[in-house]
């Protein structure tokens, strides 16, 4: 319990000491618009077996906007948006997961953390990892959604 709390406490710390307010420019390209579930990974530390999953997340829709965020039955109107850079092999410490299984190449990746009522959304989409133009991910309890941009 001790160690995963300490890599919680570490990703928390990269997020905040790299993060900076993302402005509607910087984020129209790759995060605004419409998303769907086409893939999922599911860590060997994840609570959620892959089955349960499969039902939960697949082929299921996110939309961020510069006034609203959803994904699944959460939304959150007037979201905030901070963007920060991570180094990929310190934002999966601890939790077995290779960066090249999630298609990520890069050494560092962007990471938004969305905000509902200046709080942390704690829900599933309230963590993207930008990949590309195309392609995000959202990262929920050692769940990755791996998203298709359908705008």
């Amino acid at each position: 319990m001790a160690v995963r709390t300490l890599i919680m406490i570490r990703k928390s710390l990269a997020l905040v000491f790299l993060s900076i307010a993302i402005t509607h420019a910087d984020t129209t390209s790759v995060l605004f618009g419409k998303w769907k579930v086409a893939s999922y990974y599911v860590s060997t530390m994840a609570a959620m077996h892959d089955s349960v999953a499969s039902k939960t997340y697949l082929n299921k829709k996110a939309r961020y906007a510069p006034g609203f965020a959803s994904f699944l039955k959460e939304s959150c109107k007037l979201p905030a948006y901070r963007i920060g850079t991570v180094k990929a092999e310190d934002y999966f410490f601890g939790d077995l997961t290779v960066p090249t299984a999630l298609g990520i190449t890069n050494d560092s990746i962007r990471v938004v953390s969305v905000l509902c009522d200046s709080t942390d959304w704690a829900v599933p989409g309230g963590i993207v990892l930008l990949i590309s133009e195309s392609k995000i991910i959202l990262s929920w309890r050692k769940i990755y959604l791996v998203m298709k941009k359908l705008d």
